[in-house]
């Protein structure tokens, strides 16, 4: 695993010309569907996390542009978006998504999880981390209905990164809600990419 040299920030020099992008879109995006099968998780029947890396946001940043036509000029905006999102080499991110496909029962379920982006962690060995969800707009409104995407970041210490390393420690993640309490075992495959992430 190459736990050294890894990308922490976007800068506009790693940005291709919507041109460029074109001429390999295709292959990148064969590559990025595998980099994410191995990136994904679903906890209880409707949430999905999305472990983001440099690799990720680099392709959402890129097809942002391909598909706004926004040109080069765009750049420097998408990166700005999303630049928080690539991990810093002490820390997991996640997208998490809540996925039920009738709106109805969609709009149901986020009024009685409001909050739950302040009730999620990770289980490391015997250490728990809270995620912090990122503010950029209020995740949950104040008439309750929380967002169906939550941006989240779990830091890490030094011992906490060592126990993820290894594998005869757990590692878990876990909903901590009164109406939504689940957990998920973080497989090997999806452990071994989250390792390639810190420092």
């Amino acid at each position: 695993m190459q736990m050294n040299n890894i990308k922490k920030t976007i800068k506009i020099d790693d940005i291709l010309h919507p041109e460029s992008y074109k001429k390999v879109r295709k292959e990148k995006k064969t590559k990025i569907v595998e980099t994410k099968r191995n990136r994904r998780l679903s906890v209880g029947p409707y949430a999905t996390f999305f472990f983001e890396n440099y690799e990720t946001i680099w392709h959402q940043i890129h097809e942002m542009i391909y598909i706004e036509k926004g040109g080069f000029q765009q750049a420097q905006e998408e990166i700005e978006a999303y630049r928080s999102l690539v991990p810093s080499g002490s820390e997991i991110v996640a997208t998490l998504m809540f996925e039920l496909d009738v709106k109805e029962k969609r709009e149901i379920f986020l009024r009685k999880v409001s909050g739950i982006e302040n009730c999620i962690k990770l289980i490391i060995g015997e250490d728990s981390v809270l995620a912090n969800s990122e503010h950029d707009v209020e995740r949950t409104r104040s008439d309750g209905k929380t967002s169906a995407v939550h941006f989240l970041h779990f830091p890490l210490s030094n011992k906490q990164k060592e126990l993820i390393k290894d594998f005869s420690q757990p590692f878990i993640i876990s909903f901590d809600h009164t109406e939504y309490f689940y957990s998920e075992k973080i497989n090997d495959n999806l452990r071994n990419s989250l390792i390639s992430d810190l420092d």
